[in-house]
């Protein structure tokens, strides 16, 4: 019989994605006899029948979850194939690249500017998401580069340092600590927080214990995720809040004031290195080193 093909593989995998021929047939644009021929051609080829078909749909038997399992790597290298080897034909190059929202906010600008300066020619996507999730995009090369403010346990990415950013204290301007140069943890530590998204990173600096300490506790009465919303919901009083420097705009109603005990935050540059392969992908990441280095140094 015929050997094995990469449509039977991607036809199984979507059936199984689906549980339902109709809908895959749909999904990938053939018709429904053609996905049913290509699966009966596997089942033939290998003598095992790879799929339960009952009346609430499909589902894979136990050599077809096998088949599964071993069939996405596979899909996911030959679409890798592809995206390099475009890459090499369009002079057209796309750099996607991942990062939180407020990192987003607070390092994209200068990171963009910088890369621009040397590298006019590349087009850069931007993904804002939580760390976890954009992991797993670097894992299976959805993405290229990260920009995130910290990382990851047993992280088995290469990363440098790219830049480092304070967090400041951010509260309506009419609040009375709006005057002030500086602010410790006693100063704000009995004061309603708004926080930005999962507050993953207030927890990894330590901040209910600084404020506990300081004689108060941490008290959130908001989560919100648009940085908008957060510098709004301050200026109209509704509590203050932790923000980057850069990341929200210094007089719209509000003021960020640093803290005594400096509060930063280390943003990480993070790659995958399957990318090194990819035409100019090398360079970029050295590039983004040494301007790493001099700003750092400044």
């Amino acid at each position: 019989g015929t050997a094995m093909n990469l449509l039977q593989l991607q036809y199984f995998v979507e059936v199984c994605r689906e549980g339902n021929f109709t809908r895959a047939a749909v999904n990938i644009h053939v018709t429904q006899p053609t996905l049913t021929k290509a699966i009966k051609e596997l089942e033939k080829e290998f003598q095992v029948s790879l799929l339960y078909r009952g009346k609430g749909g499909v589902m894979p038997t136990p050599p077809g979850q096998d088949l599964l399992r071993m069939a996405k790597p596979v899909l996911q290298d030959v679409d890798h194939i592809q995206r390099v080897m475009e890459s090499y034909g369009s002079s057209q190059q796309v750099l996607r690249l991942g990062t939180t929202f407020m990192t987003n906010a607070s390092c994209f600008p200068d990171f963009y500017q910088s890369l621009h300066a040397r590298f006019p020619e590349i087009d850069v996507e931007v993904t804002s998401e939580l760390v976890p999730s954009l992991l797993q995009k670097l894992e299976d090369r959805q993405i290229n580069l990260l920009l995130v403010p910290y990382t990851p346990e047993n992280n088995h990415f290469p990363y440098f340092l790219w830049c480092r950013r304070r967090f400041l204290f951010v509260v309506p301007e009419n609040h009375p600590l709006a005057q002030r140069k500086t602010v410790g943890f006693r100063d704000i530590c009995h004061e309603p927080l708004i926080s930005y998204f999962g507050d993953q990173f207030l927890m990894r600096q330590g901040l209910p214990e600084k404020l506990q300490r300081a004689g108060g506790e941490l008290k959130i009465v908001h989560r919100c995720n648009q940085i908008q919303v957060m510098q709004q919901l301050i200026q109209k009083g509704m509590g203050c809040g932790f923000m980057m420097e850069d990341s929200f705009t210094q007089g719209g109603g509000v003021v960020g004031i640093p803290m005594e005990d400096e509060f930063t935050v280390d943003v990480y540059a993070m790659w995958n290195k399957d990318f090194e392969k990819i035409f100019l992908f090398k360079d970029v990441v050295q590039y983004l080193k040494q301007q790493a280095e001099k700003n750092l140094a400044q």
